[in-house]
């Protein structure tokens, strides 16, 4: 309470914002920075959405990835198509050359090349990119 100069005393309420969010302060600290443009309809809806669920535009952006993730695919799925991926272009590769291409060397060179291009598509979980290889290589033996 504070007095007024009339000698009445005054109730001071603290302000609170109503729409006041929690911020995922530690999240940053093992996460990493992903952006990219999003509509301005999309925007609006996730800044309401935001204040509705009282997190974060990070936090609220996190929940919904985290939810859609792992409901959708299971790693093993994602790594069985990419490495079908990978093994068709192995397959495109073995009949352009017409010639004997199989060789071990030219097996190992072509997995660690999709390595490689894993990781330049920003793959840096090394399980992803190990289960991917392995069921690329088992292909590869299996199928030639």
């Amino acid at each position: 309470m504070t007095q007024r100069d009339d000698g009445t005393q005054q109730v001071q309420f603290k302000k609170l914002d109503p729409f006041q969010t929690n911020r995922d302060s530690v999240s940053y600290l093992r996460g990493k920075l992903v952006g990219g443009y999003i509509p301005l309809p999309l925007v609006a809806y996730l800044n309401i959405l935001a204040l509705y669920y009282e997190k974060s535009i990070q936090g609220t952006l996190q929940s919904i990835i985290q939810e859609w993730c792992y409901d959708k695919e299971p790693i093993e799925t994602i790594a069985e198509v990419l490495a079908d991926r990978a093994y068709l272009e192995w397959k495109r590769r073995l009949n352009e050359y017409k010639i004997d291409a199989d060789t071990p060397a030219r097996r190992e060179a072509y997995l660690q090349e999709i390595g490689d291009r894993l990781r330049r598509h920003k793959v840096t979980d090394d399980t992803h990119i190990d289960a991917v290889v392995s069921r690329l290589k088992s292909k590869m033996e299996i199928k030639l």
